[in-house]
């Protein structure tokens, strides 16, 4: 049949088709992609063949280009899988051909990482990836448009798609343009102010990859800081309050080891968090004082007394105030272990703040009222260290004793096993 004359609708659909690949000026045939756009709107198969087609011809037909949009986007939501692929497909494409539709397509895409379908699924990422390699910043403003203000099932998914897909091409997609390093870190400073645990650990590892913070730890430690929300709303009675700041402490443990200089994080810490140490549950207070203690050997701080002092004052209280009555020592040794070691690790750098702490630094000679002051917290600390030798030592021989004590019944025991058998 010739065309305009009744004929089978595919048929149609292809012959349409083959007037504009063979149009030297394609543009002249605007009626006939209107039909194409119209066979959208027909039959399950006409669709699936008509979204191809509209995407093919999309660039010839500029004064269409909403029109065409708004039927692929429709076709995105068809029961056909295969029909949503084509659609998805023909998205990737147009934004191509229409760069200044690229940001709206992207959020198209972003909406479609829920799909359920792998195939479906595959096809939004590779679309995705697409529009990356075209316009970083355009995709990347789509994703963090939805995780900022999408629901939690796009904000999800847009997450995962930057730490899966983002940032294993970030070699290629990111990293050459300082200018989308930059704007990558602007978003994420916009979206770390509601973020959970697993959030915060990915957009943080996603930054300390970037070239811009390359030899710059210090910056990344105070996001940790600021996570770890110590400064502002600290209460060590709610838990979530204690865990977020050991959480965020356990995540800066990489950034001390690699150079960082601490310019607020331990301060805080040891302003609002050691002198209610008491009120910290148990197993939080230890969890802490580990933590400390593995970053103290990398720590550098600008004001070390700020928190040298506070460790020091706790160290002392861990110790009584006068000898060891009777036979078990009243001391917590793993606490003490953790506050000696944090303090011989600062001090063997800032050996001057532990002095004057322990009043070690006193004239023989001197008799004013600072070298008594100093000479005073020399023999108040001594005492403290002999009291903890004294107190050691009375725990190891009752450990003794007791391990004697298992041995002799466990002897006991095998013989009367022997006697009975």
């Amino acid at each position: 049949a010739e065309y305009g004359e009744e004929m089978d609708p595919i048929a149609e659909l292809y012959k349409q088709s083959e007037i504009l690949e063979t149009a030297q000026n394609k543009s002249e045939h605007a009626a006939v992609y209107k039909e194409i756009l119209e066979a959208a709107k027909k039959g399950p198969q006409e669709k699936k063949l008509a979204a191809q087609f509209i995407a093919k011809y999309f660039k010839h037909f500029p004064e269409l280009h909403e029109s065409a949009i708004e039927v692929l986007l429709d076709l995105c939501e068809e029961p056909e899988m295969a029909t949503r692929v084509h659609a998805i497909r023909g998205v990737a494409s147009v934004s191509k051909d229409a760069p200044e539709e690229l940001p709206r397509m992207a959020d198209i895409l972003v909406q479609l990482l829920q799909a359920e379908e792998l195939l479906e699924l595959d096809t939004v990422k590779h679309a995705l990836e697409s529009l990356l390699r075209a316009d970083a910043r355009g995709t990347l403003g789509a994703l963090f448009g939805r995780i900022l203000e999408g629901g939690d099932a796009q904000r999800e998914k847009a997450i995962q798609f930057l730490r899966d897909k983002v940032m294993l091409n970030a070699k290629e997609l990111i990293h050459p343009y300082k200018e989308v390093e930059e704007y990558l870190h602007e978003q994420i400073k916009k979206v770390l102010d509601d973020v959970n645990e697993g959030e915060f650990r990915i957009f943080l590892n996603i930054l300390s990859n970037l070239k811009i913070f390359e030899g710059n730890n210090n910056h990344l430690l105070e996001l940790v800081a600021d996570q770890a929300g110590v400064a502002a709303s600290f209460q060590p009675d709610k838990t979530d309050s204690v865990e977020r700041l050991i959480s965020c402490l356990k995540i800066a443990v990489p950034f001390y080891k690699n150079g960082a200089t601490d310019t607020k994080f331990l301060g805080q810490i040891a302003t609002h968090v050691l002198p209610v140490f008491d009120k910290l549950e148990e197993a939080h207070k230890l969890s802490l004082l580990k933590l400390i203690a593995e970053v103290s050997p990398y720590c550098k701080i600008e004001d070390p007394k700020l928190i040298m002092e506070p460790i020091y004052n706790l160290f002392k209280a861990q110790i009584p105030n006068k000898p060891i009555e009777g036979d078990t020592p009243k001391i917590n040794f793993t606490y003490v272990e953790c506050l000696l070691y944090i303090l011989h690790q600062l001090a063997s750098k800032y050996t001057s703040v532990l002095f004057s702490l322990c009043g070690m630094i006193v004239s023989s000679n001197s008799k004013d009222s600072a070298d008594d002051q100093s000479k005073a917290k020399h023999e108040d600390f001594k005492s403290s260290l002999e009291l903890l030798e004294r107190s050691t030592q009375l725990y190891v021989k009752r450990l003794n004793q007791t391990l004697s004590d298992l041995k002799q019944t466990r002897n006991t025991t095998e013989q009367k096993e022997q006697v009975t058998i």
